[in-house]
């Protein structure tokens, strides 16, 4: 069985995490990317097969991701998380989880509220 992933974000961290997951790790799949910055996800997405999103909510929305790793600005994690949540999607998010305790504290709620444990937070190795 294999896992599909979309990384959201890929810049260094992300384009990290997309390199690995192809390369490294069994039974993962990088299906799709997405990035403001069009052509480095359009690159990154070609190197390994993978779709280039024109946004981060159709990344979420696409039934060939099952998970999701976000390594997208620290400001945009709570939104993008919470999206995953509600489609059911695992994700691992850099850190920060949130840049606010309130949003912090949204998401896990919203965690709690669907029954499963869905998130996991990352930290970059330098």
């Amino acid at each position: 069985m294999t896992l599909k992933v979309g990384v959201i974000g890929t810049g260094n961290i992300g384009a990290d995490h997309v390199r690995r997951l192809a390369s490294q790790v069994s039974g993962v799949q990088v299906t799709a990317v997405f990035d403001v910055a069009t052509e480095r996800a359009g690159e990154i997405a070609e190197g390994v097969g993978a779709m280039a999103h024109s946004s981060w909510t159709a990344l979420v929305d696409d039934p060939d991701v099952e998970a999701v790793v976000i390594a997208s600005p620290g400001p945009l994690h709570a939104e993008q998380v919470l999206a995953c949540i509600e489609a059911g999607k695992p994700v691992l998010c850099e850190k920060p989880l949130a840049t606010t305790g309130e949003d912090c504290l949204t998401v896990i709620e919203a965690e709690v509220a669907s029954g499963r444990r869905l998130v996991q937070i990352g930290r970059a190795h330098v």
